[in-house]
């Protein structure tokens, strides 16, 4: 599904205007409509509806929610934080028609203020946040702050309009903003809803169809997040006459003393999408054989070129830094396999620690496809920056680097984002705290290498091995709610795409309106499949 940035979202709201298409008042009908559905849904029979009310077109769409609500015979209130002369022509129109379908009433229309406001709100089923859109950047003045501070505090239900007010639409960042229990964005969800921090504050998403069209989009966005019922056209096609050696051979490159195990939960990772062999090529000085006695295991008692490249020979895809220490034969090897090794690389773990004195030597002088898979810890070591300015400015960082670099980089976090050098971005929603576990980016950097050595594209690679992973997480969360173990997890992924379709099946995310909730965790869906889990681990 398509995710935009609010410049973009602005374009194709001014082009469906502008072109006439649609008139304004009636994509205002529309989002207030879509707003008092979400009201409903948070409350099924709310007693009274109070809404925030800004200056613009978004405070209009919460007044035309209450108007809904009122003519359903639900009281309610709007909270004007401006006077009127900075209301928008749009907003005024609304407030004038909310008064009539109010008849009036003297309590239906108020100024806002912190102490005459307090009881309403705290009385109200639900708030609705109206303050500012999408297109708020930079510091909130101090009056809209302490209205902020004030919903926060009461504990209330809150719907947000687009987007909680506070929080910067493009980078997810906010310093003040609204909590809110559910937020209902238009036409297509907004880049800052969803990745870390901004999805902290939005509680359930539900994308809104206004009836906007899409192919008014100019340019295409580059970002998109992946949704269930996506996965069945990533997954790679399995003949039936499909052989071992037809569905992929990875070679993981890791390991030292203390851990050798590492590498063995990629190489797991690998096997459970599908890959049909598995080489580990370890260090001098390591294990005989793998805990899993379906991985075959290599050695390099030195630097050794023609060694490497005879193994090589056979691989499709190396997945490399699992376990591995810094030394100068690793980092030999290391250089040997990105410049000589025709096929994809994935890098994890100890490589960026490897090239963190000089982060540009990380490039494949072959060109060949390089995919990068750090946690926050390991990209500001990388980067030789605080981990808080890593995580505070992920994306921009993410797509300053896969340029520099020539790779797609994934950084793993609460929200996983993805980014390749031509500007694509992708955010994965799945995933549980019970993954927070040793092993845990081992076993999805061998998923990554698994799936592209069944012939996945980089990207696409990187896309839905994040997102399977964090289902498979999700689903072990049914049953165990901590303690688990990486290896689980890789069973867990496994057991997921053996019956994928019927979990995608299951999936209900459209309500007859056709408003799309974004679900914040799958682990309701494949009751099938949480039932084979129950009776293997």
């Amino acid at each position: 599904m398509k995710v935009v940035i609010p410049s973009e979202m602005s374009g194709i709201e001014k082009r469906t205007i502008q072109e006439g298409f649609l008139t304004e008042d009636l994509l205002m009908e529309k989002a207030g409509l879509s707003v008092a559905r979400g009201v409903l849904a948070l409350c099924r029979f709310p007693g009274s509806v109070v809404a925030m009310v800004g200056k613009g077109n978004n405070g209009a769409d919460a007044v035309v929610a209450l108007r809904h609500l009122e003519l359903k015979g639900i009281k309610t209130t709007a909270l004007l934080l401006y006077p009127d002369e900075d209301h928008s022509s749009a907003l005024r129109l609304s407030i004038k028609r909310l008064g009539v379908a109010q008849g009036g009433r003297s309590d239906g229309i108020l100024r806002f203020s912190p102490q005459g406001s307090i009881h309403k709100l705290r009385h109200a089923s639900v708030v609705v946040d109206g303050i500012l859109g999408t297109g708020f950047r930079g510091e909130l003045a101090r009056e809209l702050q302490e209205a902020i501070n004030l919903m926060n505090s009461l504990g209330a239900m809150v719907l947000s309009v687009d987007i909680p007010s506070g929080l910067d639409g493009e980078t997810g960042r906010a310093r003040t903003a609204v909590h809110a229990s559910r937020t209902v964005t238009f036409a297509f969800p907004k880049w800052g809803l969803l990745v870390d921090p901004g999805c902290r504050y939005t509680g359930d998403v539900v994308v809104s169809d206004i009836g906007l069209f899409p192919s008014l989009l100019s340019p295409l966005p580059l970002r998109q997040v992946l949704l269930p019922g996506d996965v069945l056209h990533h997954l790679p096609e399995r003949p039936s006459s499909l052989h071992k050696g037809q569905a992929g051979h990875v070679l993981v490159w890791g390991g030292s003393p203390g851990k050798w195990g590492a590498p063995m939960l990629s190489g797991l990772g690998a096997q459970r999408v599908g890959a049909g062999l598995l080489t580990i090529l370890y260090p001098d000085s390591a294990p005989s054989v793998s805990s899993f006695p379906e991985q075959m295991i290599e050695y390099l008692t030195s630097f050794d070129p023609g060694r490497i490249s005879t193994v090589l020979e056979k691989i499709d895809v190396v997945a490399m830094g699992p376990g591995l220490s810094l030394g100068d034969r690793e980092l030999q090897v290391s250089r040997y396999i990105l410049d000589r090794f025709p096929g994809p690389v994935v890098a994890d773990a100890g490589i960026f620690d490897m090239y963190r004195t000089s982060p540009m030597s990380l490039v494949r002088q072959n060109g060949a496809p390089l995919l990068l898979t750090p946690h926050p810890g390991e990209f500001a070591r990388y980067l030789n920056l605080p981990v808080s300015t890593v995580l505070e400015h992920a994306t921009e960082l993410l797509l300053e680097w896969s340029r520099k670099l020539s790779a797609i980089i994934l950084l793993k976090g609460y929200r996983t984002i993805i980014a390749s050098p031509e500007g694509r971005m992708s955010v994965n929603l799945t995933g549980s705290p019970n993954m927070a576990t040793a092993g845990s980016g081992d076993v999805l950097t061998g998923v990554i290498a698994g799936f592209l050595s069944q012939g996945m594209s980089p990207y696409e690679a990187l896309v839905l091995s994040a997102f399977l992973h964090g289902w498979g997480g999700e689903l072990l969360g049914q049953s165990r709610s901590v303690g688990i173990l990486a290896r689980e997890l890789a069973d867990s992924i496994g057991l997921v795409l053996s019956d994928v379709a019927s979990a995608v099946e299951q999936i209900d995310r459209m309500d007859p309106w056709g408003d799309l909730l974004l679900s914040t965790s799958l682990s309701r869906l494949g009751s099938s499949i949480t039932g084979g889990l129950h009776g293997q681990l």
